[in-house]
C-alpha cells in the first residue's frame, strides 16, 4: 500500500438563482463549503461546480516533490494511478473522497483524514481546520486565503493565478503531511482502519434509495406541518415570525411567555425546542396554546420535510445511491456523528424514511445491535451488581425498574407504557437527570413516547431510582473526585478500576486500555465548580462538568469503543453501510443472510481483548431485510 497526500481546489463564489414570478432582481447564494446550508453533495453536484486542480504528493517522497495538477489535466493524472494499492490522505477526506468517487469514478483501497484524526486526539482542545492544527502543533500555517479566486472558473485563471493557486494547495498538502507524521501513531492502528470504513460509507456507497417511499414520507411530513398550522387559524409567516408568534402566544397565555437570558444576559423569549418551559406548553390545558406551540415547532424544525427532500434529491441522482456521511470521531466521546446535512442515524425506527434505504438487488441489510450497552456499562463501572445479575440472567432491568416505581409487577407484554417509563429511568436518571427534566421528557414525548405522569410521580420515580441504584449514585461522586484530581497538574498518573481507567492530570485525559481517551482540555476546578475549555466552531467556550455528566461521557465512550471493536471485526468480512451508535448495518448476499446474522450477533456478545479487568455482560439482537426496517 502506498500513501497519496491529496487536496482538491474547486470553484467557489456567489451564484445567481433563477428569477421567480414577480421578482425584479435575482437572488444569490454562496456556492462554497463555508455555506452552512449547503451539503457536500449539493456543492459537488451543482452545475457551476468545477475542479480547478489538485495538489498531490506520495508520502514516501520529499516535500519538494509536491505538485499541483491543473483542472484539465487532473483526470489523466488520476487514471494513471493504481488505486487498488493506494491509500488517500486528505484533511477533509469526506470532501476529497466525494470528488474522487462522484466526479472521477475512483475508489481507493483506503482513506485517512487528518481532520478526523485530530478531532479524535484533541477532542476540542483545538479547532478542526488545517491551519488551526498546524499552528497549534508548531508545524506551520496555511497560505493567505484565496479570496481573489472567488467566482473564477478554469477559463478565468491566468498564469500568475495558477502559480498562486498551486503554491496555496501545495502548502496545504505539505502541512497536512507534517500533521500526519506527528499524530499518526498517537491512536491505535485499529482506529485508522475504522476511520477508513467510515469514510467508505460516503465515498463508496452501495445502499439504494426508494424514492417513492421517501416521497410518501415527505407528503406525510408536509401534511402534518400543514395540519398543525391550520389548527392555529394563522398562516405560516405569523407562526414563523418571532414578533408575531410572541404576540399570539402572549394573548393565549394571558400576557406571560417563557423567557431566558441571551449571551449578553438580557431577557429574551424562550421558543427553542430545548427550552423546557416552552416545550412543556405542549401539554398546556388550553388547546389554543398547545396548537400554537406544536405549529411553531413544526414550522421552525421542518426536520422531517428537510430530510425527506434531501433523500429524494439524492435518490434521483444517477444510480440513486445513499451517500452515508458520518464523522468518525467528532463527538467528545468519539462516537460517530452525522454529516452532509442529513443524519440517517436518527431516522425513526419503522419509519418510511428508514425503510426507504434498501440493499441492491440480490442483497439484504443485516443489522446487529448491542442491547442496552450504555446501562450495562454504567452498572459495570459503578459495581451495581444486582442489576448486572438481572442482565446476566437474561432478565429485563427496564421492567424491574418500572416495577420498583409503580409497586406492581411490570412486563414488556402486560404494561408497555410503564416499562417505557422504566427504560427512561435507566437511560436518563443513571447520569444524574433531575425530576423536572425527567417529567418534561416523559410528558412531551421527547424520548419517543409521551407518558402522562404527575410532578409528584416524577419526583418519586427519581428518588426510587437513586435508592435502588445506590452504587451508580456513589459512582457519580467518585467520578467527580477524579475530575478534581485531573484539574491539578501536579498529581501523578493514577490507575483506577483495575487499570480500566487511567487518570493523567498533565494532559487532562482519562485513558482507556484500548489506547484511546476522554480529554477535558484546560480542566479547572475552583469555587465556581469544574469546567473545561472546548472549541466552539469560531471561539473557545467553557463547559461545566460534574460527576453525573462525566459518568455519561465515560459510559458513552466505553460503549463506543466496545461497539467499534465489534463492528471492525465484521467490517473486515462484510460490507458496512451504516453505523448507528450501538449498531452496525452490513450489506450481504441474500443466501448468506442467516449465517452472517448469526455471526454478527455472536460477535456483538463478545468483549474486546483489551477488556479483561471488568465483567460487562454484553448481549445483542438483530435481523435482516431488503430495507433498513429494524
Amino acid at each position: 500500500m502506498r500513501d497519496l497526500l491529496l487536496d482538491f481546489e474547486s470553484f467557489f463564489g456567489s451564484i445567481k438563482l433563477p428569477l421567480e414570478p414577480g421578482q425584479k432582481r435575482a437572488k444569490t447564494f454562496n456556492l462554497s463549503l463555508k455555506n452552512p446550508k449547503l451539503s457536500y453533495t449539493d456543492y459537488v453536484r451543482h452545475p457551476e461546480f468545477e475542479v480547478l486542480g489538485v495538489s498531490v504528493r506520495w508520502r514516501d517522497e520529499p516535500e519538494k516533490s509536491t505538485k499541483f495538477i491543473r483542472g484539465p489535466e487532473v483526470r489523466k493524472f488520476l487514471e494513471a494511478i493504481d488505486w487498488r494499492t493506494t491509500r488517500v490522505i486528505a484533511h477533509n477526506a469526506v470532501f476529497d473522497g466525494l470528488i474522487l468517487q462522484d466526479v472521477y469514478g475512483i475508489v481507493p483501497l483506503r482513506y485517512f483524514c487528518t481532520m478526523a484524526w485530530a478531532e479524535a486526539i484533541f477532542q476540542g482542545a483545538v479547532g478542526r481546520g488545517l491551519g488551526d492544527i498546524g499552528k497549534f502543533l508548531g508545524l506551520g500555517e496555511k497560505s493567505p486565503d484565496l479570496a481573489n479566486f472567488r467566482g473564477l472558473h478554469i477559463c478565468d485563471i491566468d498564469e500568475p493565478g495558477w502559480d498562486t493557486l498551486g503554491k496555496y494547495a501545495n502548502n496545504d498538502v505539505n502541512l497536512m503531511g507534517r500533521v500526519l507524521d506527528m499524530l499518526e501513531d498517537q491512536l491505535p492502528a485499529d482506529e485508522a482502519e475504522l476511520m477508513s470504513y467510515t469514510l467508505m460509507l460516503f465515498c463508496d456507497p452501495v445502499m439504494e434509495i426508494d424514492v417513492e417511499l421517501a416521497e410518501e414520507a415527505l407528503a406525510e411530513a408536509i401534511a402534518e406541518r400543514d395540519k398543525c398550522i391550520a389548527a392555529t387559524g394563522l398562516d405560516k409567516q405569523e407562526i414563523s415570525g418571532n414578533i408575531s408568534f410572541e404576540k399570539h402566544l402572549r394573548a393565549a397565555l394571558g400576557g406571560w411567555i417563557p423567557t431566558k437570558l441571551n449571551k449578553k444576559q438580557k431577557v429574551k423569549p424562550a421558543f427553542a425546542k430545548d427550552d423546557l418551559e416552552f416545550v412543556m406548553l405542549k401539554t398546556h390545558p388550553d388547546e389554543k396554546v398547545r396548537n400554537l406551540v406544536l405549529a411553531r415547532m413544526e414550522v421552525k424544525s421542518g426536520m422531517g420535510i428537510n430530510r425527506a427532500e434531501r433523500l429524494i434529491k439524492m435518490g434521483r441522482y444517477r444510480e440513486g445511491l445513499m451517500y452515508v456521511c458520518l464523522h468518525y470521531a467528532r463527538a467528545h466521546t468519539m462516537r460517530w456523528t452525522g454529516g452532509n446535512k442529513m443524519n440517517p442515524q436518527n431516522f425513526m425506527q419503522g419509519s418510511k424514511m428508514r425503510r426507504s434505504l434498501r440493499a441492491p438487488k440480490g442483497h439484504v441489510l443485516v443489522v446487529a445491535d448491542s442491547s442496552q450497552i450504555e446501562d450495562r456499562w454504567n452498572c459495570a463501572l459503578a459495581g451495581q451488581e444486582d442489576v448486572l445479575d438481572i442482565y446476566r440472567a437474561g432478565g429485563d432491568p427496564y421492567a424491574y425498574q418500572a416495577s420498583a416505581v409503580y409497586g406492581f409487577e411490570v412486563t414488556k407484554e402486560t404494561h408497555p407504557d410503564e416499562r417505557f417509563m422504566g427504560k427512561t429511568c435507566r437511560l436518563a436518571l443513571g447520569f444524574g437527570m433531575g425530576w423536572w427534566k425527567f417529567y418534561v421528557g416523559l410528558r412531551t414525548g421527547a424520548r419517543g413516547k409521551a407518558i402522562d405522569i404527575t410532578t409528584d410521580f416524577a419526583q418519586s420515580a427519581v428518588q426510587i431510582y437513586r435508592h435502588t441504584n445506590d452504587k451508580i449514585m456513589d459512582f457519580h461522586d467518585e467520578v467527580e473526585r477524579w475530575l478534581w484530581y485531573l484539574a491539578n497538574d501536579e498529581n501523578p498518573i493514577r490507575a483506577e478500576r483495575d487499570g480500566l481507567i487511567t487518570l493523567d492530570p498533565a494532559t487532562k485525559r482519562i485513558i482507556f486500555p484500548n489506547g484511546c481517551w476522554l480529554r477535558y482540555p484546560g480542566l479547572l476546578g475552583d469555587a465556581d465548580g469544574l469546567r473545561y475549555r472546548s472549541w466552539g466552531g469560531s471561539r473557545y467556550i467553557w463547559k461545566y462538568i460534574y460527576g453525573g455528566l462525566a459518568d455519561e461521557n465515560l459510559t458513552q465512550a466505553l460503549a463506543r469503543h466496545t461497539v467499534a471493536w465489534q463492528v471492525l471485526q465484521l467490517a473486515r468480512k462484510f460490507k458496512p453501510v451504516l453505523l448507528v451508535h450501538d449498531e452496525g448495518v452490513f450489506c450481504v448476499k441474500r443466501e448468506a443472510a442467516d449465517d452472517v446474522l448469526g455471526y454478527a450477533l455472536e460477535m456483538f456478545r463478545k468483549s474486546p481483548p483489551w477488556l479483561d479487568m471488568i465483567d460487562v455482560p454484553l448481549d445483542s439482537e438483530g435481523g435482516y431485510d431488503v430495507s433498513y426496517s429494524k
